[in-house]
């Protein structure tokens, strides 16, 4: 099934603009994550840069560290979230509180 999500991230980074290098770059770490390549889908989402949503890098790499089974990182990126007072920050609580 991730296999099958990563070809329409695939799909999808053909379609984007060439500027559109933010949602390029979360597209690819989405891709990556699904694959299971944790370290290069962080290095994907640190290049994330959203005016709009500040914590949405920061919210990325949480997911990760929730996907790898890392509930102390991933609860350091809640409380970055928290602090930039971004509305990722309860989903992100949710997806730690639903780990083992």
């Amino acid at each position: 099934m991730n296999s099958e999500a990563a070809r329409y991230y695939d799909e999808a980074l053909k379609r984007l603009d060439a500027n559109d290098s933010s949602t390029r770059a979360l597209y690819l770490g989405r891709k990556s994550r699904l694959l299971g390549n944790y370290n290069e889908a962080i290095e994907y989402f640190r290049k994330v840069n959203y005016p709009d949503e500040p914590g949405q890098s920061v919210y990325e790499i949480g997911v990760v560290y929730v996907t790898g089974g890392k509930k102390k990182l991933a609860s350091q990126q809640y409380q970055q979230l928290v602090k930039l007072n971004s509305p990722l920050a309860e989903d992100l609580r949710k997806k730690i509180d639903e780990m083992k």
